[in-house]
């Protein structure tokens, strides 16, 4: 799941109503690579972390 507003603020957006206008058009297959992307980054582990 993307939270609109995390990406808004990421992408320099003053108003969320500002990246649903410019982004709402995606299609289905471009907007499942998007939360793919996030999805990677917000779970990804640093290599450091797993160093006992």
């Amino acid at each position: 799941m993307i939270f609109i507003h995390a990406s808004s603020q990421r992408l320099g957006h003053r108003k969320v109503d500002e990246t649903l206008n410019t982004y709402s058009h995606l299609s289905p297959s471009a907007q499942k690579e998007i939360e793919e992307f996030y999805y990677k980054k917000v779970t990804a582990v640093p290599s450091k972390a797993l160093k006992l």
